[in-house]
């Protein structure tokens, strides 16, 4: 399959017919927008056949690593009855037409929420399209559509008569289709479910792959940024940069563009001499004064939000013969991703010499968030923004953010008419993440007579990253299902009582990878590992009792019961530990088998056993759930950032440790559930990891019988 690099918005145009394409989609909210030159319809995803028989499929989601650009597509070639390497793939920019059904119609990639949000209107919009041509083929030779067949670019009908889709596409267009198209039956699947090759593969590995940071157009100006090095500062003043360059003031701190390179603006912003100004909430940025801000919000009784899980959960607790407790706690986590922040923008000025549009190349996972941040920079409607989506060095939330988009449009109005690349430096950015929030939890649990767990009280402190205000409500803090998750609806058949309690803070806080469930998991399968230990069980046999009657939990925990050897002993010097998970759609258990130490453990193996539902691409999904074993096992070991006097501490890879290969475990062992089943695709690219930690903790208390209830281990 052959990846197209990011055009113009060389697809937005209405004229199908004229140009022999058959566009197909699913209509949402929108209409067309304005035509350039390669057709297009208002429709939410555009599929394009042209005369020469090319088939080009607009790719509406954000590539960061996770596979989509490979896994959407095979739902639309597949229903198109088209090999693998007969489509080519296009990179869609920000049009409603291309929004995500999951998130409402708002192009975002984030949440595991791609192949959920598109995995039904993707296949009815290539089954429609097969449909088309199969309805213009029988009309061409006058018979009836059931007599043709279309395949592999191909509609064939009686007589040995043939058409390719191309040569269909202008009639195809304008049919007017009505019904509800019929899918490929699961029995005739022949790309959906099979380990394809990437489509972008090639081109990551040659070097041709074009994500944010590589972008290069004519007349480009570069651009470094220097930010507040504390939290909640303002600029008062700079000094003038070197000679032929600019500087001026951008949202969070001073730009300076000109420069022959990135490396020479980077350099210039890190050696501007900028004055700032302490805000109200700079002193109070401090790791030591947090904890102890949490401290005493936990122990309190003020503002809290609850959701409980069946009946009497408190009750059953302050009943029970006796009661498990247990507190933890978690940094703020920085996503680190391997690409920096960065944008390229380019203004241009009507002619009232104001800004008319904006033209932008972001690698970013909200392309709706990016044309209303471009368009609130310069003071344009969000009609007035372009913006083409590059391959991203890495999301994982942090780029659902757009303040770097803020950056670089508010640098190029300086430069109207010449694009303008912005680069954040490495330390910039780090320390001017929108981080994963701390939390601190403390959980109880009743235990009866007979050893059983009647319930579960857990008290949440955490930071909202839905109403981030520093500034407490007596009334109200605020309800914030992001924190909620991991913590609510446990699939446990045991009452449940979640309190949470916002703890205000100037740290900008956001989404990171698996959000509530990176740090929630780590609570709950933590403390029922405790549970298993007082009550003297085996901690694999005390989640098969809490999940009895469902039947595709027990399946993924017996599964990998068998799979990790969990009833047979563990090499001599070595323990295994257990976690489980159910979040975004899917069903996770792993088991980690280690040795060494507390402060300086050995993971030797990681089993892994996942019910997503049905599966797209097994290669996608077991390289997700590799992935985010390592990166799990990397927030418990060192992961984390401090904060103090109003300044992150760790500005960089030498001090924010990130796993090298010798780090990572030799074995990740990625299984599906025993029982197959076509239940609806869940999502793999999150719920792989807030299992790591929980699961390396258990082990460890196995192995040395001191139990870990903070994170990092070092």
């Amino acid at each position: 399959m052959a990846a197209q690099r990011v055009s113009r918005r060389s697809f937005l145009s209405v004229a199908a017919a004229a140009s022999g394409a058959l566009l197909i989609g699913i209509e949402v909210t929108s209409p067309a927008r304005a035509a350039e030159t390669t057709p297009a319809t208002s429709l939410t995803v555009f599929l394009r056949i042209a005369r020469d028989n090319t088939v080009t499929f607009i790719h509406p989601a954000s590539e960061m690593g996770q596979g989509v650009l490979s896994s959407l597509t095979q739902l639309v070639a597949e229903e198109l009855r088209l090999e693998w390497t007969a489509v080519r793939v296009e990179q869609g920019g920000n049009d409603a037409r291309l929004g995500n059904p999951a998130f409402g119609g708002t192009q975002l990639t984030a949440g595991s929420r791609s192949i959920r949000g598109y995995y039904l209107p993707l296949r009815r919009a290539g089954a429609e399209a097969r449909e088309r041509l199969v309805a213009a083929a029988a009309a061409r030779w006058s018979v009836a559509p059931g007599d043709c067949v279309a395949d592999r670019g191909t509609v064939t009908g009686p007589g040995s008569r043939s058409a390719t889709y191309g040569e269909l596409a202008e009639a195809a267009a304008t049919i007017t289709y009505a019904g509800s198209p019929t899918l490929v039956a699961d029995g005739d699947l022949r790309l959906i479910g099979k380990p394809l090759t990437r489509p972008d593969l090639r081109s990551k590995t040659d070097g041709s792959a074009v994500f944010g940071i590589d972008v290069r157009l004519p007349e480009l100006l570069y651009a470094g940024v220097q930010q507040a090095p504390k939290v909640g500062q303002s600029v008062t003043g700079w000094t003038s940069p070197p000679a032929g360059m600019k500087a001026v003031a951008v949202p969070g701190g001073v730009a300076v563009i000109g420069g022959p390179t990135t490396w020479h603006v980077l350099r210039a912003a890190r050696d501007l001499r900028v004055t700032w100004q302490d805000g109200p909430g700079t002193a109070s940025a401090d790791t030591t004064r947090l904890r102890a801000q949490a401290a005493a919000l936990l122990a309190g009784d003020g503002p809290m939000h609850v959701v409980e899980t069946g009946q009497g959960a408190r009750p059953a607790v302050d009943a029970a013969a006796r009661r498990v407790t247990a507190t933890y706690d978690v940094p703020f986590l920085a996503h680190h991703t391997l690409e920096p922040m960065n944008a390229t923008a380019l203004v241009r000025n009507g002619p009232d010499g104001r800004p008319a549009s904006v033209e932008l190349w972001a690698p970013t996972q909200a392309q709706t968030g990016a044309a209303n941040a471009a368009a609130r920079a310069a003071g344009i409607p969000a009609s007035a923004v372009t913006v083409h989506t590059t391959l991203l060095g890495g999301g994982m939330g942090r780029r659902a953010a757009n303040d770097f988009v803020s950056q670089a449009v508010t640098a190029a109005l300086a430069v109207p008419g010449r694009p303008v690349k912005l680069v954040w430096s490495r330390e910039e950015d780090f320390t001017h993440d929108i981080y994963r929030p701390m939390a601190t939890a403390r959980l109880e649990g009743g235990i009866d007579a007979a050893g059983r767990l009647t319930g579960i009280v857990a008290r949440l402190v955490s930071p909202s990253i839905r109403k981030p205000s520093p500034t407490p409500d007596a009334t109200d803090p605020g309800f914030d299902g992001f924190a909620f998750e991991g913590l609510e609806h446990l699939p446990y058949q045991v009452p449940q009582r979640i309190e949470w309690v916002r703890q205000p803070v100037h740290v900008p806080v956001g989404t990171w990878r698996s959000v509530g469930f990176s740090h929630n998991t780590f609570f709950v399968e933590t403390f029922l590992d405790e549970v298993a230990v007082a009550t003297r069980q085996n901690p694999c046999d005390l989640r098969e009792a809490l999940l009895a009657g469902k039947p595709r939990h027990l399946a993924v925990l017996r599964a990998l019961r068998a799979r990790s050897g969990w009833d047979t002993p563990p090499p001599a010097g070595r323990a295994r530990g257990l976690a489980f998970v159910e979040g975004f759609g899917s069903i996770v258990g792993e088991v980690v088998e280690v040795s060494g130490t507390v402060s300086s453990p050995k993971v030797h193996r990681v089993t892994v056993v996942y019910d997503c539902g049905r599966v797209i691409n097994p290669d996608t999904v077991a390289a997700q759930f590799q992935g985010a074993v390592v990166q799990g096992l990397a927030v418990a070991l060192s992961g984390g950032m401090p904060f103090s006097a109003g300044a992150p501490t760790r500005r960089n890879f030498n001090t924010y440790k990130v796993p090298r290969l010798a780090d990572t475990p030799p074995l990740i062992d990625v299984h599906p559930s025993d029982v197959a089943n076509s239940a609806a695709p869940g999502g793999v690219g999150e719920p792989g990891l807030p299992c790591a930690a929980p699961a390396l903790v258990n082990a460890l208390y196995a192995l040395t019988g001191t139990r870990q209830r903070s994170l990092p281990l070092s």
